[in-house]
C-alpha cells in the first residue's frame, strides 16, 4: 500500500531539505542526511503534541544527536566529520521548519527548542556582545556536545533568549 502524501509528509520532507542544505557543505548529501533522520526519531519528535519541558526537550534533543552521529559514523568518509555540532543544527534546522515555523512560534516547545548555532550566529553574537567576542573563533562543526551545552550555557548568562528569537543576530548575508 501506497504512503498517503499529507501536509505531515509534505512538512517532513521540507525539514528534511532544510536540515540537509544547512549543514551538508563539506559533510555529505542530503540522501545520507535523509537516511540518518529516519532513524533517529526526529520526524516522530516533530509530529508528537505533547508538551515536554526544557529538561525533558534537552535529553530528546542529545538523543536524536547521537542516534544521527552513530548513522553517519557507519559511513566511511563520515566518522570525523560526524560531530554534535553538525547533529545538532539538523535538529535545530528540522525543528525550525517542521515545528516553531509551521505552528508560527504557537507550539509550546517554540519556547524552548535550540537555534541552528552556526559561524554567522556566532560571530554576530560575538560583535554585539564585547563578552562573547570569543564565540567568534568558534568552530561548530567541529563541537562535541559538553562544548555545545557550554556554548548555550553561555549565551543563556547574558539573557539572550536560547529559542528561535536568538535568530536576530543570524543572517543569511552575513551583513549584521
Amino acid at each position: 500500500m501506497a504512503k498517503v502524501y499529507n501536509i505531515e509528509e509534505h512538512i517532513h520532507r521540507y525539514a528534511v531539505w532544510t536540515a540537509a542544505r544547512a549543514v551538508q557543505r563539506g559533510f555529505t548529501t542530503t540522501k545520507i542526511i535523509k537516511d540518518a533522520i529516519k532513524e533517529s526519531g526526529l520526524r516522530e519528535f516533530s509530529e508528537k503534541e505533547i508538551a515536554v519541558n526544557e529538561n525533558d526537550y534537552k535529553k530528546v534533543h542529545i538523543t536524536i544527536c547521537n542516534k544521527l552521529i552513530n548513522e553517519f559514523t557507519k559511513i566511511k568518509d563520515l566518522e570525523e566529520k560526524a560531530s554534535f555540532g553538525r547533529a545538532s543544527k539538523i535538529v535545530s534546522i528540522y525543528l525550525k521548519t517542521a515545528v516553531i515555523i509551521a505552528s508560527k512560534g504557537q507550539d509550546k516547545r517554540a519556547e524552548f527548542i535550540y537555534p541552528p548555532i552556526d559561524g554567522i550566529l556566532l560571530k554576530n553574537i560575538g560583535n554585539k556582545f564585547p563578552e562573547l567576542k570569543g564565540l567568534k573563533k568558534e568552530k561548530w562543526t567541529t563541537f562535541k556536545e559538553d562544548k555545545y551545552f557550554e556554548i548555550l550555557g553561555l549565551l543563556k548568562r547574558t539573557k539572550i533568549e536560547v529559542n528561535w528569537k536568538m535568530e536576530e543576530f543570524w543572517s543569511s548575508t552575513n551583513e549584521d
